[in-house]
């Protein structure tokens, strides 16, 4: 199971960097099962909070319609979960690729595999879709 990151004001983003990078030695390689788990999960918490999201996107805008947020960022975003969870195994396979014969009788295969940790920095007009989608 990963390390749980949980907001701090005090924290700093190398902090959080740092966190990230131990959960993800602990972990490099989540099967199929434990990413199924990450984005149910994913999506709970948005379907959760998603009073308090709005709330907080308002306030960043100064104003901003809890319907518009609710169509513009949380249901492309479910969306785009589902369908990630839907195509998760095809997108997990090894694809094998030809080789040329001076190679023979050898074979290649690529295998689709997180390399590390990184940053997201999103656009200010949907932070949650252009973030999380």
């Amino acid at each position: 199971m990963t390390e749980t990151i949980s907001p701090d004001p005090n924290s700093t983003l190398l902090e959080y960097f740092s966190k990230q990078r131990r959960a993800f030695r602990a972990a490099p390689y989540a099967d199929s099962v434990e990413r199924r788990r990450r984005l149910a999960l994913l999506k709970q918490l948005l379907v959760d909070n998603q009073t308090e999201l709005c709330a907080a996107i308002d306030r960043d805008f100064n104003g901003r319609s809890v319907v518009e947020t609710q169509i513009a960022e949380f249901l492309p975003t479910i969306m785009a979960i589902d369908d990630a969870t839907r195509h998760l195994k095809a997108w997990m396979r090894a694809q094998r690729k030809w080789l040329p014969l001076l190679f023979q009788p050898a074979s290649a295969e690529i295998l689709p595999q997180p390399l590390g940790v990184i940053g997201i920095i999103a656009p200010w007009n949907y932070p949650l879709l252009l973030t999380l989608g």
